[in-house]
């Protein structure tokens, strides 16, 4: 209990210091909405920086706003803490509570102060709100707000929607994680004859268009930026640049290759988490005669189907950390839950067992 307070306390006083504490990159997007406020007269669909920046005018902060900082740095910890509450079990190994810890700190880097990611994290804060009446009134809520997140800042955003809905009732169904990587793999290639054939979008131009730009302008993410791994023009070498960039999004070996502390750093911890995500789903679907647990599904479905979207729109990897912030609190739950195989109906308020006191081996 005593290591979990010191961790929130860390990280709320890190949260009011961090732009004295970081690099200046942390921060461009917010200086770029800030210099946006004021200017934009109402919410533009699709045009995420627009509709960001006139959502903090309808608060009246900005930059310099502390209160708002603090309050969202708080609403960031308590997820976090309800997330724990909810892993079911009362003590978690250092080396898992490392990586919770990890997450914990880039959830309050990237999600507080003035970010496209503290709107994109409402649903999730909505999610664990609503699951005191029950996992499915959780789900439902979460997708509401999932869809108008992508109806009015991010459109790929309703992509992600359909692809969580897709696959989450695949998995419901079989609870085995081998159909779930296929049904995925399977989505992506839909996806790809749709937008290339039926839309007539080159799939490989939504990511490189961005990188250009980046490239002109010099920004700091152009560093670690995604490239076609094939070449680009036909639709099956598009397919399969977007597998290749999954796997890469999984265990991110472009930035191992980048031979730097901070990314090899990063490189080891993603792929730790994906080792833990991986083992834990094999173990669940070895016993899945024995009973759902829709908590953890909903949680491991969201993250997968996130994630097998980025592959598509993401333009670097530093995007795609900060992107994946409001599913940080999902992919401890993948990670580390106790299944509870049969608790509660999910349509009835959770009679879940809860920890409340998480203490570390």
């Amino acid at each position: 209990m005593y290591f979990w307070a010191s961790v929130a306390a860390f990280l709320l006083v890190l949260s009011i210091f961090k732009q004295e504490l970081m690099p200046a990159k942390f921060f461009y997007d917010a200086l770029t909405i800030d210099s946006m406020i004021g200017s934009v007269p109402f919410f533009v669909p699709g045009a995420s920086y627009a509709s960001t920046a006139y959502f903090y005018s309808l608060l009246g902060v900005d930059v310099t706003t502390q209160w708002f900082i603090v309050v969202s740095s708080f609403l960031v910890v308590m997820t976090m803490a309800a997330c724990l509450n909810r892993l079911g079990r009362s003590t978690i190994d250092l080396a898992d509570a490392v990586i919770v810890v990890f997450l914990s700190f880039l959830a309050i880097t990237y999600v507080p102060f003035l970010s496209k990611e503290f709107i994109a994290f409402l649903p999730t804060i909505a999610f664990f709100l609503a699951l005191r009446f029950g996992v499915r009134s959780a789900i439902a809520s979460w997708f509401v707000l999932v869809v108008l997140y992508g109806l009015v800042f991010r459109t790929y955003w309703v992509l992600f929607a359909i692809q969580f809905l897709l696959l989450y009732f695949i998995f419901s169904k079989t609870r085995s994680i081998k159909v779930l990587l296929i049904a995925t793999l399977a989505s992506l290639f839909c996806i790809t004859m749709i937008l290339s054939y039926g839309l007539g979008i080159d799939v490989d131009s939504l990511r490189n268009d961005v990188n250009e730009r980046r490239l002109d302008q010099g920004v700091e993410d152009a560093k670690t930026m995604i490239q076609p791994w094939l070449g680009q023009g036909s639709p099956v070498n598009t397919y399969f640049n977007l597998v290749i960039t999954l796997v890469t999004l999984i265990i991110p070996v472009p930035l191992a290759l980048m031979f730097t502390i901070y990314h090899g750093f990063v490189f080891i911890m993603l792929s730790w988490i994906a080792r833990v995500v991986g083992k834990r789903a094999k173990s669940y679907t070895a016993t899945r005669s024995a009973g759902r647990d829709v908590l953890y599904e909903f949680s491991l479905v969201a993250v997968v189907a996130f994630v097998s979207i980025q592959c598509i729109f993401e333009p670097d990897y530093g995007s795609y950390l900060r992107h994946l912030s409001p599913f940080y609190p999902f992919i401890i739950i993948s990670a580390f839950r106790a299944v509870q195989r049969g608790v509660g109906n999910p349509s009835a308020p959770s009679n879940e067992r809860h920890v409340q006191s998480l203490g570390v081996n």
